[in-house]
């Protein structure tokens, strides 16, 4: 049975991929292939938790209450049961078993971390391919902002602040050579496929479209995946609330408390507040890039034989900061605030009717 193992990276259309999967998962199954399940879906999320080295910790290990170690052990032995018993049960009608977390990009991040995973995995098929996609790398910062403000994270800028002329020591997360030879080291070279995600170079400018055609898995009805992102685009001022709200919660005692209604706002915001998101200048976004530029030249020239893995055209932001307007954040704040107002003074009279009847 060969395993379509799709590892991201974070940001490069991989949760419309998976529910794509998951929706389409009956379709596939009558062309022989089985969409992993029992590791979690749409997102194989557990997987990459699973195999993070015991000394580390990650958000879904502490959301799903397993920092304890003996905890984290048993709950380990279980899912790998249970992805080896789904495993011999698809082997029965299905020629490809297809798994898919963007977190193996960021989660294993080191060489002992993915050959960990390596050796689970290799004895339970004939052949593994290692999808990836790349995003260059201002565009992959960019699209991470956004998103981390939205999971509470307090980031002043959208471009992290990088150490010049330090080619050396670059970032794990964006550092795509190690990415690669990490995985291509315990998986084999020949059965890893990086891709470049960009439109122009995604078939049909679509990334369900593209991850059909690179893995083999055609329907009747391609042209009804969709690509569009699940997380709506967010203002430059709704990303200016989140960070003021985000900074204020990460300062309180009580902060699980109000995780909840930091949760509210980011659904309020999302609706009321949608819209082009904050942008480095043009000259920031080179700068920032430029750092990475040889080593995406290396990758650029061993795995897809060219000089250069993306077109360095930073056209697309703004020659002057834009500004964003202190008037337009505080209706923001003002808005949701009458929503909630509102939404308590009816669940106020809901109780009262009900503490009557």
């Amino acid at each position: 049975m060969l395993c379509i193992l799709h590892i991201g990276t974070e940001k490069t259309g991989s949760t419309a991929i998976q529910y794509f999967l998951h929706s389409n998962w009956h379709k596939l199954k009558q062309r022989g292939t089985h969409v992993c399940t029992s590791a979690g879906k749409p997102n194989n999320r557990g997987l990459p938790a699973a195999f993070i080295s015991e000394d580390k910790c990650d958000d879904f290990l502490r959301s799903n209450k397993l920092k304890d170690l003996r905890k984290r052990r048993t709950w380990k032995k279980k899912l790998c049961e249970d992805l080896v018993r789904e495993i011999s049960q698809a082997k029965k009608d299905s020629q490809v078993f297809v798994i898919s977390s963007e977190h193996f990009h960021s989660r294993l991040s080191s060489p002992a971390e993915v050959f960990s995973f390596y050796e689970f995995l290799a004895p339970l098929f004939d052949r593994i391919t290692v999808i990836c996609y790349l995003r260059r790398q201002d565009h992959l910062a960019m699209s991470r902002y956004s998103e981390s403000l939205r999971a509470g994270h307090v980031f002043k800028s959208p471009l992290p602040q990088l150490a010049e002329n330090r080619h050396d020591q670059l970032p794990p997360y964006y550092d795509f050579v190690a990415l690669l030879d990490r995985w291509a080291a315990a998986f084999g070279e020949e059965n890893v496929q990086p891709q470049i995600y960009c439109k122009e170079k995604l078939l049909d400018g679509n990334a369900i479209h593209d991850f059909l055609e690179v893995t083999g898995l055609q329907l009747d009805d391609p042209n009804k995946a969709s690509a569009d992102n699940a997380n709506v685009a967010l203002s430059a001022e709704a990303q200016t609330v989140l960070l003021g709200v985000n900074r204020k919660i990460s300062e309180s005692s009580a902060r699980e408390a109000n995780l909840g209604l930091r949760g509210k706002l980011v659904d309020y915001l999302q609706v009321n507040a949608p819209g082009g998101s904050l942008q480095p200048t043009s000259a920031e976004a080179e700068k920032f890039y430029k750092v990475f530029e040889p080593s995406n030249n290396l990758i650029a020239e061993r795995w897809f034989h060219k000089e250069h893995l993306f077109d360095a055209d930073f056209s697309d932001y703004p020659d002057i900061a834009p500004v964003v307007t202190g008037v337009r954040v505080a209706e923001l704040f003002a808005g949701f605030m009458l929503q909630e107002l509102k939404s308590s003074s009816v669940a106020s009279l809901e109780n009262a009717d009900d503490s009557c009847g």
